[in-house]
């Protein structure tokens, strides 16, 4: 399952959030090596951790497997305020119902990112499915080209809103990916699903597992 952690239930998924920092801190600076990023304490977190952003993130035994944020754009955000020169001086549309995707990731055991796999597919259709479910009309992504080929294999519509740039070395492009009923549709059949890949803890859903554990 897809945990869904939000400002409804932070309280409650305070150790996974720990363990989504240390874990984003591995993979991004000790991984990929994002120096800009690195911080004494081993924790990647910033800014756009408040109150807005959303995680998701697959969890097993209490290890992060994939994760990724969504943050409004109708508030200070990465392409706004980080990587403005991606977009050359163009004007993009944001609003309440617009995300930034970012942060995607997936360990490497679970999942390799050079290729489209179970895991990958899971998350983008995770993020599909969350999307359709809030009524968020489109993501903005800043990443690598190949994801708009990967995320279009898998019925979301992608549009470039810039021209492929190099950040660091790596081609980087922002565009625009909007999910439907049908995406959700082809994601389910794609992974063999049935069921929502969903998951969110509530102070009752916490109460029971509280009560389940003491008895």
């Amino acid at each position: 399952m897809l945990e869904v952690i939000d400002r409804y239930n932070f309280d409650l998924y305070q150790s996974e959030l720990e363990s989504i920092y240390r874990y984003r801190h591995w993979y991004f600076v000790d991984r990929l090596d994002w120096k800009a990023i690195y911080r004494e304490d081993g924790r990647e977190i910033d800014d756009y951790d408040n109150d807005d952003a959303i995680h998701l993130a697959k969890l097993k035994a209490g290890r992060v497997v994939s994760y990724t944020r969504l943050i409004p754009t109708n508030r200070p955000h990465l392409l706004s305020h980080v990587y403005p020169e991606i977009m050359d001086g163009q004007d993009y549309e944001t609003g309440k119902d617009i995300y930034e995707w970012t942060r995607f990731s997936v360990d490497p055991e679970f999942g390799n990112l050079a290729r489209l796999n179970d895991e990958t597919m899971f998350i983008f259709h995770g993020i599909a499915e969350y999307c359709v479910q809030k009524g968020i009309r489109h993501l903005i992504v800043e990443t690598h080209p190949i994801y708009i080929t990967w995320l279009s294999e898998m019925g979301w519509d992608t549009t470039p809103i810039s021209k492929i740039k190099r950040i660091d070395g790596k081609k980087v492009v922002a565009f625009t990916a909007a999910p439907t009923v049908e995406t959700v549709r082809i994601g389910q059949e794609l992974l063999s699903l049935d069921h929502s890949v969903l998951s969110s803890r509530t102070e009752v859903q916490d109460m029971m597992l509280n009560l389940s554990k003491a008895s």
